[in-house]
């Protein structure tokens, strides 16, 4: 984590509601103050189809992002936005000797995205998170429409972005010394009503998904994730799977090997890391 400044903000941006908390200090960072508002949308999933780029819930999301905004903040605080998993899609970005230099890498991706969504992604902003050299990228592509919007409200306040990420991007990035000591394994991002599953081994990410879900229990939530994990990859269960949520003012994340699925007593988890 980067050192925070006094007051700066953390912005969560989800389709039924919208979370910020103040941060204060430096190396110890502390909650100041929280504000949660909820949407005056419903909340749902974007349309499965892919022909369209839109995504009607953001549109109550901004709204409720400009009734947070009001009297809550101070000009000059730097904040950083996490953007839900609902308002995303995803592309893998294979890696390829001859893609040189970041404007190739960019228009690889933006071609990685239109033989998946077609030209639903010419509205898209498009982000490539490296894997490292030789290692598979992960594209994010975000309504462009709605980015603006969000950087149009804050700008209007005085606010500076610091960065947008999404949620499963902060989720590795938060878990990133967790993560690093394993070469293969799939990620699970929570958030609620939805699920992100990253497989990734030495060639980098080799999928990604997210996908709806009905419990976040965690006695039900392995099992759960299991099944989940099996329709998203055919070549058999990852050793590891690691189970973050991230919020504005709390996060969690848990290891389990997958071989302790195989019995269907098992409920509880097996190994925890705080």
């Amino acid at each position: 984590m980067s050192r925070w400044s006094p007051e700066n903000l953390l912005i969560a941006l989800f389709p039924a509601r919208v979370v910020a908390a103040k941060i204060e200090g430096g190396w110890r960072p502390r909650v100041v103050d929280k504000r949660i508002v909820e949407t005056a949308g419903p909340g749902s999933d974007p349309p499965n189809s892919t022909a369209s780029g839109s995504h009607p819930a953001w549109k109550a999301t901004l709204a409720a992002l400009d009734e947070m905004l009001a009297g809550f903040t101070t000009p000059g605080m730097a904040a950083t936005v996490i953007v839900s998993s609902r308002f995303v899609r995803y592309a893998i970005v294979p890696w390829r000797d001859n893609i040189i230099g970041a404007a190739e890498q960019a228009e690889f991706a933006r071609h990685c995205f239109r033989n998946i969504y077609g030209e639903a992604a010419a509205g898209w902003e498009i982000r490539i998170s490296s894997g490292g050299f030789r290692r598979n990228a992960l594209a994010s592509g975000v309504d462009a429409q709605m980015l603006r919007a969000v950087e149009n409200s804050l700008a209007a306040r005085g606010i500076p972005i610091a960065s947008i990420q999404p949620n499963f991007m902060a989720a590795c990035n938060r878990f990133r010394r967790e993560l690093s000591g394993h070469k293969s394994g799939c990620i699970a991002v929570l958030e609620p009503g939805r699920v992100a599953l990253g497989i990734f081994d030495g060639t980098g990410w080799h999928t990604l998904s997210a996908r709806r879900i009905g419990t976040l229990k965690p006695e039900e939530l392995v099992g759960v994730l299991a099944q989940e994990l099996k329709s998203v990859d055919s070549r058999g269960l990852p050793e590891y799977l690691f189970v973050a949520a991230v919020g504005p003012t709390t996060s969690s994340f848990f290891r389990t090997r997958t071989k302790a699925w195989m019995s269907p007593a098992q409920t509880r988890i097996p190994e925890s890391v705080p």
